[in-house]
């Protein structure tokens, strides 16, 4: 995590890069490292956010306040999922791990995405 500049508090990482973000989280670095160049490795990462994703969903809401915060915490988990399966794509390509970023489906547009932020 970067270091939060005094006094601003969790606001620190509006408009930090997002490949100094990147290279400055373990747990991403350490799932870098794990895949490597390995297309199945990083197939398997990237099925088990996709199995996540879909047994996440939920059933019809209703009006409950404890059944909107379980849906709310639900899709918090969506997003983080998504976010992960993102993050880990950009940071093997700033790892220069081409061939492997090269059959990811969604390469070029998370490199977009990522060039915008």
């Amino acid at each position: 995590k970067v270091q939060p500049e005094s006094g601003k508090g969790e606001q620190a990482n509006f408009g930090t890069p997002p490949v100094r973000l990147r290279r400055s989280s373990p747990a991403l670095q350490e799932l870098v490292q794990m895949v490597g160049v390995s297309k199945l490795v990083y197939r398997g990462i990237t099925d088990l956010c996709l199995v996540k994703f879909r047994d996440s969903d939920s059933p019809v809401v209703t009006v409950q306040l404890s059944m909107l915060l379980n849906l709310w915490s639900r899709r918090v988990q969506e997003a983080a999922l998504c976010t992960l399966r993102s993050q880990l794509l950009m940071a093997l390509h700033d790892a220069k791990a081409v061939d492997l970023c090269r059959t990811e489906q969604c390469h070029k547009l998370a490199w977009t995405l990522d060039a915008c932020l």
